[in-house]
């Protein structure tokens, strides 16, 4: 992931500087404009520090929590804009170095570390799912209904208690992960959006996020692989060859 950050003044006449601002992510705008505006503080605040990226767009605001993992600093979607229609979230990850560009070290030091339901919207942000809510309760709900298949066995008729069960999640242990290690396992939406949803290695299966952190899924996987499997011993036990003929099933 390739994050840079420029910065320069502009002279406006011959006594007033402007300070300005542009990061970049490989070849995208993140944000473009004056250094005083990318950046708020709220003592109070889960993110003491919110980073409001505008994607080139000077009319437009996407807000973004900063949070901490190891040595490095994530961006995490902001719970109370990441259903409106307009946001939009790329993930991005900054060094130390990097920031220190942007804010004091004294500031830096504020910035909590990374909590499960951090990487839960981090999640959720890579859906790029689009619909006017009102709620984030709202926005999930509609997201997890509107997905019609996952690259999984046996979790299709589970799906939307699957991605509920994964979306309460609260004291899992964060764990690193490097992404090209893994496999991608796609969901697939009404709406014809494919989201990268899961990573898979071997058995376990990790929640993308397209940073090196992720939280381990595999055993609600296995819950509603389970269910799937005792169904189909019931329906063999309870209908027999009436239901099934001679079909030979791997259980």
């Amino acid at each position: 992931m390739d994050v840079s950050i420029i910065t320069w003044d502009e002279n406006y006449y011959d006594s007033c500087y402007e300070d300005y601002l542009q990061i970049m992510k490989n070849n995208e705008i993140v944000y473009y404009g004056y250094c005083y505006e990318l950046i708020s503080y709220n003592e109070e605040a889960r993110y003491k520090f919110v980073f409001e990226f505008n994607y080139g767009d000077i009319k437009n605001k996407c807000d973004m929590g900063i949070v901490k993992f190891e040595n490095n600093f994530l961006m995490v979607p902001y719970r109370e804009k990441i259903y409106q229609y307009d946001y939009k979230y790329l993930p991005l990850k900054f060094t130390e170095q990097q920031l220190l560009r942007l804010m004091s070290k004294e500031e830096i030091s504020l910035i909590n570390k990374i909590s499960c339901s951090d990487i839960l919207l981090q999640w959720l942000g890579l859906s790029n799912f689009k619909g006017y809510f009102d709620t984030f309760k709202e926005y999930k709900k509609q997201l997890f209904y509107d997905i019609y298949f996952v690259d999984i066995d046996k979790l299709d008729d589970n799906i939307e208690n699957f991605f509920k069960e994964i979306s309460k999640l609260r004291n899992r242990e964060i764990v690193k992960i490097l992404k090209n290690d893994f496999e991608i396992v796609t969901a697939y939406l009404n709406t014809g959006k494919i989201w990268e949803a899961f990573l898979k290695k071997d058995d376990k299966i990790y929640l993308n996020t397209e940073l090196d952190v992720s939280i381990d899924v595999t055993d609600i996987v296995e819950k509603y692989y389970k269910k799937e499997r005792e169904k189909v011993l019931k329906e063999i036990v309870k209908y027999g060859d009436k239901l099934y003929g001679n079909k030979i099933f791997k259980i």
